[in-house]
């Protein structure tokens, strides 16, 4: 168990200065917010379709206000994720489980399904579902940093802006995954 503590610890270094960032994040001005949060999560978020409302192909955005409305809502939610750590072997997601969170790997491997998920990849996407129950499992196969995204933060998120946009692609997302 000692052994077993240390090597947590050990690798949860990261976490802790991602922590302590995500505090300066929150101390800089809306601009540069929006600058570290698109330089740091662009790259995930651009994969999620229904966090951006930009590669909805129904969307028409005579004005560029879609524009503006996604680069405002990739801050919020950035400000939104939490990380967190797990060890080997632990099971993140389990049969039967609520879907509350969603989660974005930024360092380790899992398993989920049979396939190997890596740096920059996600699982969870189906917790925009309301009430619904993961109907798969996902291991943690080496130490594993990820930020986590809860579905009660999204809310909060959308309600704090003005995601008109964003939050239809959202609901189309739903009855898309509901079906």
């Amino acid at each position: 168990l000692k052994f077993r503590l240390r090597d947590y610890f050990t690798f949860c270094k990261q976490n802790f200065k991602e922590k302590y960032y995500k505090e300066v994040l929150e101390e800089m001005s809306p601009t540069l917010q929006a600058d570290v949060a698109h330089f740091t999560a662009g790259p995930w978020i651009s994969q999620i379709r229904f966090f951006n409302v930009m590669a909805d192909p129904d969307t028409v955005d005579p004005d560029g206000m879609l524009h503006n409305e996604n680069h405002t809502f990739i801050t919020g939610l950035c400000l939104a994720l939490e990380p967190e750590a797990y060890a080997p072997k632990e099971l993140i997601v389990y049969k039967g489980q609520i879907s509350e969170k969603m989660f974005v790997i930024q360092r380790g491997i899992v398993g989920k399904e049979g396939r190997v998920l890596s740096a920059g990849q996600f699982f969870g996407e189906d917790f925009i579902l309301t009430e619904s129950r993961r109907r798969y499992q996902v291991m943690v196969l080496t130490y594993l940093d990820v930020y986590s995204l809860s579905k009660e933060s999204l809310d909060e998120v959308l309600d704090k802006g003005d995601f008109e946009e964003t939050s239809k692609v959202i609901r189309k997302a739903v009855l898309r995954m509901a079906l």
